[in-house]
């Protein structure tokens, strides 16, 4: 008959920390994530509105700083992109009227 062996006090205390140490670390991490989406949300309501108020460099300069919380975040880069047409659509338009000003 085989006998079976107990676990060392010292091995399962040693594994219990670590358990432990990786518990904390992940719920650290969870916090970490969770205040970062948040800050990320808030920047990106304040760009909408920003854009909506049509201050572009506000707007983009708020998108910017979401993309650096979440840079992942597909939503904050298609506003950024939006933005960023808006302001090059002005530039064209500035210079299609100083253009024919100068006809």
């Amino acid at each position: 008959m085989e006998k079976i062996s107990t676990p060392n006090p010292r091995e399962t205390n040693e594994a219990s920390t670590v358990i432990l140490k990786t518990t904390v670390d992940n719920y650290l991490n969870d916090q970490v994530n969770i205040e970062k989406r948040q800050k990320y949300k808030e920047l990106n309501e304040a760009g909408i509105k920003a854009y909506k108020r049509k201050d572009l460099e506000s707007s983009l300069e708020f998108f910017k700083e979401a993309l650096r919380k979440l840079p992942s975040n597909t939503n904050a880069l298609l506003n950024k992109v939006q933005v960023l047409v808006d302001i090059c659509d002005q530039i064209i338009k500035a210079n299609l009227l100083n253009s024919k000003k100068n006809i």
